[in-house]
């Protein structure tokens, strides 16, 4: 009996290894610095709110998010007001593009939730990759987490727990206004801190640039935004089989001299 516990033992470690990286983080408690405990389990997100304000305003906005019928977004299944609890479907995969195709098909499901949020005058304020999930049963991506959302336009102080680094640099600015154009300086952010090289010295280079712009007003509107971004798309894809052509060919005349060798 000792001996088949202690063989059982030497088994984890190589179970472990073979579970997926999506399915080892589906059990975690993440303390936000808010002050809201978040919740990871297999198939949905529970959050805890210090009070009962945080949960009227989420509330609020996901109403507004069902009535719009905002595409790729989570969503608001249920509340326990006696606990301060919220609880969202799906639960995804916290990771980051792989890839610059990875990278474009990301970004447009994030514009093209936005789209419909900004005609509802509905501003996230937090776009990071940390609200930016992909789904585990398919290719698309979805954004969470509309704790800081508002509507537009809003006035300062407001945002608290947003911080320079990571928002647009009019939500801090003293007796200011902020609108729906700092979800824009959002999406240039996620293009600067993902893992892939954005940047070709021209086009793309110049698209992150007009999404960051210091002047609100000079940045593109989401649907603008979604245009360039399908116009970028269609050139990285043929870049990429022009790449992946080439490849091909290097492969085939590598073959060809393996065999001549022969």
């Amino acid at each position: 009996m000792v001996l088949a516990l202690l063989n059982l033992c030497l088994l984890f470690p190589a179970i472990t290894e073979a579970c997926p990286n999506s399915g080892r983080n589906e059990y975690t408690n993440i303390h936000c610095s808010s002050g809201v405990l978040v919740r990871l389990n297999p198939t949905s997100v529970e959050k805890v709110f210090l009070l009962e304000e945080g949960i009227d305003q989420l509330e609020l906005i996901y109403r507004i998010i069902k009535n719009a019928d905002v595409p790729h977004v989570d969503r608001l299944i249920k509340v326990k007001r006696s606990t301060k609890t919220a609880t969202f479907e799906p639960c995804g995969m916290m990771v980051k593009p792989s890839n610059l195709l990875e990278l474009f098909v990301a970004l447009r499901f994030v514009l093209e939730a936005m789209i419909v949020l900004h005609r509802e005058l509905v501003i996230h304020r937090d776009i990071r990759w940390s609200n930016v999930i992909k789904r585990r049963d398919c290719d698309a991506w979805f954004l969470i987490d509309f704790a800081d959302a508002a509507i537009s336009p809003q006035h300062f102080p407001n945002g608290e727990h947003l911080t320079n680094e990571e928002h647009a640099p009019e939500i801090f600015v003293s007796g200011g206004t902020h609108t729906t154009a700092v979800d824009l300086w959002g999406v240039g952010y996620l293009i600067e801190t993902s893992f892939v090289n954005w940047d070709d010295l021209s086009q793309r280079t110049a698209f992150v640039k007009r999404l960051m712009m210091k002047d609100p007003n000079a940045r593109p509107t989401a649907e603008q935004a979604l245009s360039d971004l399908v116009e970028l798309q269609a050139g990285a894809m043929q870049e990429q089989l022009v790449v992946d052509s080439l490849r091909q060919k290097q492969i085939q005349k590598m073959k060809c001299n393996l065999t001549w060798e022969k």
